[in-house]
């Protein structure tokens, strides 16, 4: 049991030290394919306006990995979920090797 342990106490600082975050704004000027989100047509039938905020974990390839709504209506959101998927990033990198990286991004909506 003691290996295991002692494995496992090895593999989990690695495991976290290869994630960054990084600024909505650095994450923006990496983004090399970003499709502006659309209002969904429910979401525009009812004039719905807001903003929307969303944790993005990109991974080392550059590719979005999740997306989590932490702010906003959850008809303007699943627009925005949608569209974030589609996103392609230059990968991020820490002491030259590439990592994962969180940013969380916000797009707002008006009439």
């Amino acid at each position: 049991m003691r290996i295991s342990l002692a494995a496992l106490l090895t593999i989990v600082p690695a495991a976290l030290a290869a994630e960054i975050y990084v600024p909505a704004a650095e994450a923006l000027a990496a983004a090399v394919d970003k499709p502006v989100p659309e209002r969904p047509p429910l979401a525009r039938q009812m004039r719905l306006r807001g903003t929307v905020a969303a944790q993005v974990r990109i991974s080392e390839k550059g590719n979005v990995e999740e997306v989590r709504i932490v702010q906003g209506n959850a008809l303007l959101a699943s627009g925005v979920t949608r569209t974030l998927k589609a996103w392609k990033f230059k990968p991020f990198e820490s002491g030259g090797k590439p990592v994962v990286a969180l940013t969380t991004l916000r797009f707002s909506f008006k009439p």
